[in-house]
């Protein structure tokens, strides 16, 4: 390491070498890491590093489900939506006739007003 000020290149190499030294004087049945007052054996240590990692992965793991039901969610609603479409204002528009049309698309505004989220709920 390229370091201006000599303290911290000293502080630095002493954390390696206890570092070195902790690694290969290592006992499973020696405490290894200290918190606070106590203090956790080897196995302890490992044991918690296992949980975590697999909390961590059932966290991914449920999130990327949850972000595929949002996405199926969303195919879903557009589908629906083009059906409406086409079951309404589509074939009252191919259909010609002059009197479905008009009722076709009140039937959609009503839809939509009561579909829509109001300013309120925003």
């Amino acid at each position: 390491f390229f370091f201006n000020d000599t303290a911290t290149t000293e502080i630095y190499t002493e954390q390696i070498v206890g570092s070195v030294r902790c690694v290969q004087e290592t006992d499973p049945q020696k405490p290894v890491h200290q918190q606070g007052n106590h203090e956790h054996e080897m196995g302890e240590v490992i044991v918690h590093a296992f949980i975590e990692t697999i909390e961590f992965v059932l966290g991914s793991v449920s999130n990327t489900a949850s972000y595929l039901r949002l996405w199926a969610l969303s195919l879903a609603h557009a589908q629906l939506a083009e059906v409406f479409y086409s079951m309404t204002i589509e074939s009252a528009i191919e259909s010609g006739n002059i009197i479905s049309i008009p009722i076709a698309i009140v039937a959609f505004i009503i839809c939509l007003l009561y579909t829509s989220p109001s300013p309120r709920d925003s």
